[in-house]
């Protein structure tokens, strides 16, 4: 009988994280997708898990205290010196808020056994990385029509931005798979992510490694291939006969590398890449002015107003920029700081530490799986000898 309670009560532990885990990643421009899983099935699966192991600590509540104090300080600074100050209200308190929830689960994710957080990671691997690797195979190998296998479409969201490389009037553009998020290179962040936390706690099982590599390959994002380089060097080699097998796929996808990055350069000094010309737009802003240096250029709401059109790029800059960008070199700088300090106090390889910190390019230090990552490598980190 203790042991069917024990295995009904692992059941239902590995089915809250997976979908807190999804519930945090999944990022489709569909109003159901937002509005009922990344903010009700969110916080629905926060406060089951606190009420669940119901223990309130005075970490966790100093933890929710400083993080509500500094950020909401924050926003109030920022309001007296941006022009659009009046429109960084709502969504600066909704990732205030939407972090708070997440503190909440500090308990739950602490007292879960590191097994099933790594058959959860295992899981969610696979929900992100499979989706990609059959949309690639229903287009590139049965030839199949790219946007019968947007998964927003048929949940009435907008079409997912999966056309890219190539031109646009010779009607050259390359479909790139994006699985349950809205570009390849965001399923791509997210797919490392989970791989680096999934390599912490568990290096004898590479098989979800392999499957998340695969799908970050043939996301066919330039970011996303890089990342798969990396990762497959930093948890695959570790003996010659490993070494080859791994050069020989870095020579084979290298020419593709090349050819992307080469056509990357190419249109950004031409002025026709819009992505990182609006990257390079959003560095000259936060220069322009001492005090976004300082505290930076905030999460401005731009249905509220019309802002410049690099405006879109704010927060697409990679994990350090974002947090200096958005927070200002005192909060932000410092928050990084604590970051890295902490990360080469907690008990984990070089190896470890790289991984972890590709997992991170993609976030934000308010985004929730974050705050979650957090959570887990300091519990995984305090369990070793």
């Amino acid at each position: 009988m203790l042991i069917k309670k024990t295995k009904i009560r692992e059941s239902r532990d590995i089915f809250l994280l997976f979908l807190l885990f999804f519930s945090t990643n999944v990022a489709l421009m569909a109003p159901i997708v937002f509005y009922g899983v990344n903010i009700f099935l969110y916080i629905l699966l926060c406060i089951s898990m606190f009420l669940i192991r119901f223990e309130f600590s005075k970490k966790m509540y100093f933890l929710i205290l400083i993080f509500s104090l500094v950020f909401t300080s924050l926003i109030f600074i920022q309001s007296t010196y941006l022009y659009y100050g009046r429109y960084i209200f709502d969504l600066s308190f909704f990732s205030i808020v939407m972090g708070i929830f997440c503190l909440l689960t500090f308990e739950f994710i602490r007292n879960t056994s590191t097994e099933i957080i790594v058959k959860t990671l295992k899981y969610s691997i696979y929900i992100f990385a499979i989706p990609i690797i059959l949309q690639y195979v229903y287009v590139y190998v049965f030839g199949g029509n790219p946007s019968l296998v947007d998964i927003s479409t048929y949940l009435g969201g907008d079409v997912s931005r999966s056309m890219g490389v190539g031109d646009v009037e010779e009607k050259s553009l390359i479909f790139r798979p994006t699985g349950f998020t809205s570009e390849p290179a965001i399923s791509s962040g997210v797919i490392s992510s989970l791989c680096a936390l999934y390599y912490l706690g568990e290096k004898n099982k590479q098989l979800p490694i392999v499957i998340g590599v695969s799908g970050m390959i043939l996301s066919m994002s330039t970011l996303g291939i890089l990342l798969a380089v990396i990762i497959s060097s930093l948890c695959f080699v570790d003996s010659l006969k490993k070494l080859f097998v791994f050069m020989c796929g870095a020579i084979v996808s290298s020419g593709f590398i090349f050819i992307l990055l080469f056509e990357r350069f190419t249109r950004f000094e031409s002025g026709n890449d819009g992505s990182n010309n609006a990257k390079l737009e959003v560095i000259k802003y936060y220069f322009s002015d001492l005090g976004i240096i300082l505290f930076g250029f905030s999460t401005p709401n731009t249905s509220k107003f019309t802002p410049p059109d690099f405006f879109h790029a704010l927060g697409d800059l990679g994990f350090v920029f974002n947090a200096i960008g958005r927070y200002g070199l005192i909060v932000g700088g410092l928050v990084i700081a604590i970051i890295i300090i902490g990360l080469l106090k907690t008990k984990t390889t070089l190896r470890e530490k790289i991984l972890l910190f590709l997992g991170v390019l993609k976030l934000n230090i308010l985004a929730p799986f974050f705050i979650i990552m957090v959570i887990v490598v300091g519990k995984i980190s305090n369990e070793r000898k």
